[in-house]
């Protein structure tokens, strides 16, 4: 008998500043954590920017509806690749290039992640990225505005 495996996609995302920032100057770290059974594989983007994050963003949310394999660069060295199979899903490839996976030398680094995902799930992570670069970016406002409050009032004393 046969047993169905069920393959689990997580994201996550983690802003590389703590305090406010220009907003052009912040950096993002994502990464993909794939369970596909046992195995758990971790594709780790290299730092980007919100610029490329949102042009990510915007591919995975757009991906499903391509008619013929599409590659895009999100930072220099790793891409993604998807490949309609014509029944509602798409077959998304996240790599990085050889040279830049031996350069670096990290165990954190895999060469590839190979994905079939739903137009459904295409659209919640493009939603997922998207909402996490707002929410950071809310943050960073209320920071700067809190702190902003902080020396006028120190001023008015």
């Amino acid at each position: 008998m046969r047993i169905a495996e069920k393959s689990v996609l997580q994201l996550s995302i983690t802003p590389l500043h703590d305090t406010p920032c220009v907003l052009g100057d912040e950096a993002f770290l994502l990464s993909f954590k794939n369970r596909n059974g046992n195995t758990i594989t971790n594709f780790n983007l290299l730092p980007a920017s919100k610029a490329e994050l949102m042009q990510l963003a915007l591919f995975l949310g757009t991906c499903a509806y391509f008619h013929t394999t599409v590659t895009h660069e999100i930072v220099s060295g790793q891409h993604i690749v998807s490949v309609p199979t014509f029944d509602g899903k798409v077959e998304v490839t996240l790599s990085t290039d050889s040279d830049l996976v031996e350069l670096l030398d990290d165990p954190g680094i895999v060469e590839s992640l190979n994905l079939t995902l739903n137009v459904d799930q295409l659209e919640a992570y493009e939603e997922f990225i998207t909402s996490s670069i707002a929410t950071n970016e809310a943050i960073h406002s209320f920071n700067f505005n809190a702190l902003e409050a902080s020396k006028q009032l120190q001023l008015a004393s």
